[in-house]
């Protein structure tokens, strides 16, 4: 039974046991009105955001994240339990990265575990994220590779565009028959864009468009939905649905109110349920 740490806008604290179907942080988030911001630095990478802003809007993508992350000893922090493993600890920054280009919502998740099916001791995952748009990300997560192996290949397509992130070092573009590369001195990922923007934000000063975007909680809980639902995904061995099942985390998501077996579902286009919902009862916590 994991344990997080809630703010509320009168400084008020509160250590409270997570348990099945119970999500405090979107509960607390809505009830004070404070803001609230996740730890997912790569949304806020210089690359990441150009690759954004010159996507179609609106487009469906095709995503895949490929990570070289390297092998830990058994011994390491992240496979204490209370972690939640390497899915739950680090995999969730892809899912999120991925949430952040895609347009369109979540609506299943389904995880493959190389090495194991149990997300405390996984050390090498594939993840397939399906969108109501039609968009698609699929995730490759390495855990077992050895030293010295470039980190990170993100790359996108959609309608007449192409791109590549490599190790957040570059980010290249095909569009309109040209190909054009913009590199990155030392390859931010994100960390200092992100700490300027949660001060600017806990001092109520204004921020811009593209980084009100990045700074959006609601789309990092999204994030730590699919994530948890991943994990389930990975010990039950099938697709997953992504719905919230909780009054607080569906508000909080702009989604309807769940109710008994598939209602509450994010819809397809069509007014179709993606995935059913019944039986999944994951939580997620924004760490």
């Amino acid at each position: 039974m994991g344990r997080v740490l809630v703010r509320s806008a009168m400084d008020v604290r509160a250590v409270v046991p997570i348990r099945p179907d119970f999500v405090v942080a979107p509960q607390a988030w809505l009830i004070s009105g404070a803001p609230a911001m996740a730890g997912f630095n790569r949304r806020f990478a210089p690359s990441v955001r150009d690759l954004r802003a010159v996507l179609p809007a609106g487009a469906p993508l095709q995503v895949v994240h490929r990570v070289f992350a390297g092998r830990l000893p058994a011994d390491h922090w992240y496979f204490d339990p209370g972690q939640g493993g390497r899915l739950l600890g680090e995999v969730c920054h892809f899912i999120d990265t991925a949430g952040f280009l895609v347009p369109g919502r979540p609506v299943g998740v389904r995880a493959v575990g190389v090495d194991a099916r149990d997300p405390a001791a996984a050390q090498s995952l594939t993840l397939q994220i399906t969108y109501d748009d039609g968009s698609a990300a699929s995730i490759v997560y390495g855990g077992l590779t050895p030293p010295g192996a470039p980190k990170e290949l993100l790359e996108v397509a959609t309608d007449r565009v192409a791109a590549r992130i490599d190790d957040f070092r570059s980010l290249t573009v095909w569009k309109g028959g040209r190909e054009v590369t913009t590199k990155y001195r030392g390859g931010p990922k994100g960390h200092a864009a992100e700490m300027h923007s949660l001060v600017r934000l806990v001092r109520g000063e204004p921020l811009g468009e593209e980084t009100a975007a990045a700074a959006d909680f609601a789309s990092a809980l999204w994030s730590s939905l699919v994530a948890c639902r991943a994990a389930r995904s990975l010990t039950e061995d099938g697709v997953v649905g992504t719905a919230p099942r909780t009054p607080a985390l569906a508000r909080a998501l702009g989604c309807a109110a769940p109710g008994p077996g598939a209602a509450g579902a994010v819809p397809k286009p069509g007014g179709q349920a993606a995935y059913p919902v019944g039986g999944s009862s994951s939580t997620t916590v924004a760490r």
